[in-house]
């Protein structure tokens, strides 16, 4: 009879162990599937949007004009440069302090280049977001993971330790706090962009200010659009997860 137990026991968690890798698969599948989402989201944005606006750019009355604006930011005393490039976007990289766009393709987002350039020199704080940018985009994933990893609230909860019920917390709200850790991400962006729009609208002409407002915005959207969906694609997974953890068909049977 011992020996029958046994072997039911281990059956039993053998099944356990399987569900529960079936259910953490098919969550990370989920939860991966639905953030890479933001990507296409972003493509379209970018080729039916942002790249028609390009069409009979002046390659060289932009370049005056790329100058000025810098100039007039107060930048060029800062020591930034603007290099051209072939890729079709615009960056600002602080460490050689230096504005990388395609005249063609990106021009017009070189207002909120020198945004995040003004951000960088001129303002303690969002120099600080921006540093913490780049760890953002690295963390996104933890809470999603943590949920995957982490089983829902059972009735013998109050004898759980506070780990379990710090990553319960982050299971429970695995979408939210996913969001919020892009939030640094999507402000120092804002910040650039509405910076970027000022300047624009200091100097520019009201086409091209239209035009520069209308790039900054769609660029910025991406962001936003990037965090959203990794916070519902955190909280899909999760909840595929315990949905097939708990599917009565995949229960061992007594």
């Amino acid at each position: 009879m011992t020996t029958i137990q046994t072997q039911n026991n281990i059956s039993n968690q053998s099944t356990n162990i399987l569900r529960t890798a079936v259910a953490i698969t098919a969550g990370l599948g989920t939860g991966y599937f639905l953030q890479k989402t933001s990507y296409p989201i972003s493509k379209y944005i970018k080729n039916n949007y942002m790249l028609k606006e390009y069409k009979n750019v002046d390659p060289k009355a932009m370049n005056d004009l790329i100058q000025y604006a810098i100039t007039l930011s107060g930048m060029k005393e800062k020591n930034l440069k603007v290099n051209y490039w072939n890729i079709s976007r615009a960056c600002f990289n602080r460490t050689s302090n230096k504005i990388f766009v395609n005249l063609k393709q990106s021009s017009y987002s070189i207002f909120h280049e020198i945004g995040h350039a003004i951000n960088f020199h001129n303002s303690p704080f969002w120099k600080s977001v921006q540093q913490i940018k780049k760890p953002c985009f690295k963390l996104i994933p933890l809470p999603f993971i943590i949920s995957l990893l982490t089983s829902k609230k059972t009735e013998n909860d109050e004898h759980s330790t506070l780990l379990d019920k710090g990553t319960r917390f982050i299971k429970n709200n695995v979408g939210k706090l996913t969001f919020v850790i892009s939030i640094p991400i999507i402000a120092e962006e804002i910040s650039a962009t509405l910076r970027g729009n000022y300047l624009a609208k200091k100097f520019a002409d009201p086409q091209l200010y239209k035009k520069v407002s209308k790039i900054n915005a769609l660029g910025t959207s991406t962001y936003i659009a990037y965090g959203l969906v990794s916070g519902i694609a955190a909280y899909t997974g999760s909840k595929i997860r315990d949905f097939i953890s708990e599917s009565k068909s995949l229960h061992p049977k007594q």
